[in-house]
């Protein structure tokens, strides 16, 4: 049965001239004409997409059709089959299973002798542990005692050294003592002339430092008198600049009446020709 699909064979051959044809396409779609071009050859396409899903549609039901009837032939065959397997697997799956007991028993016996045996050498490995165990706990007992001995000695030599150190250290406490209080009064006394002179280094550093803020505080006072000074210049500097421009525009049309005037005015503000002003609209 072949299995080659020829229903899309002539497809291809329009889907060739279509694809010919929209390489050379290019619409203007700035224009009324433009786009209806656009879209009438957009429907062409479209219509094609709706022919290439209709034959689809009708070769994929045709091709589930004959899937069907092969799948309902092959089954009728592999019951005749199934029936000509089935005594000999049967007595095969017998043959096995008796087998596959005899193998089980086996493993069991093979077990339980493996098993035996460990719990007898377990039982024997038991028995001697405890008996080096009994040998061991013996001889710790006795090493116990030998090295509580040696420990109690130990604390008496160095009880004996502890109290030689502590009269040792008390004398040498009394010297320290000594020198200690001849350290404190001369540094009391370097204190006492640190704190002096401290106090005079002090009071003169408060001095300059109010001096310092006096100073700051004028000449703050002063920049601030002198930016306003500049501000209010400044200022009417622009103002007078604005009513030079404006007198200006406003004598060469006179004529024009207090709306043209006006108008002129609104024109200059615009173009620019009066300075510092704009109209935001």
């Amino acid at each position: 049965m072949s299995t080659e699909i020829t229903q899309f064979k002539q497809f291809e051959a329009d889907l060739a001239t279509l694809e010919k044809s929209n390489a050379g396409m290019c619409f203007l779609i700035s224009t009324t004409d433009g786009v209806n071009d656009c879209r009438a050859w957009y429907r062409k396409l479209r219509k094609a997409s709706n022919a290439l899903d209709k034959i689809r549609k009708e070769t994929g039901a045709e091709y589930l059709r004959l899937k069907r009837e092969v799948d309902a032939e092959a089954k009728s065959i592999q019951v005749r089959l199934d029936v000509m397997e089935l005594p000999h697997k049967t007595a095969l799956d017998a043959i096995e299973a008796a087998e596959q007991a005899e193998i089980d028993a086996l493993a069991k016996e093979a077990e339980k002798e493996k098993a035996d045996a460990e719990e007898k050498r377990l039982a024997n490995l038991a028995e001697r542990e405890a008996k080096a165990q009994a040998i061991i706990d013996a001889a710790d007992k006795v090493e116990r005692k030998v090295k509580e001995a040696a420990k109690q000695v130990q604390r008496d030599k160095e009880a004996a050294a502890k109290q030689a150190e502590a009269v040792k250290a008390a004398l040498a406490q009394v010297e320290q003592d000594k020198i200690n209080a001849l350290n404190k009064a001369e540094q009391e006394r370097d204190d006492a002339v640190a704190e002096e002179r401290r106090k005079a280094h002090d009071e003169k550093n408060d001095r300059i430092a109010k001096e310092i803020a006096e100073k700051n505080k004028q000449d703050e006072i002063d920049a601030k008198e002198t930016e306003r000074k500049a501000n209010v210049k400044h200022r009417a500097n622009i103002e007078q600049g604005i009513i030079n421009v404006m007198r200006m525009v406003i004598d060469e049309n006179l004529n024009l009446g207090a709306e043209g005037i006006s108008q002129e005015v609104i024109d200059a503000i615009v173009t620019g020709e009066i300075p510092h002003i704009k109209i935001v609209y």
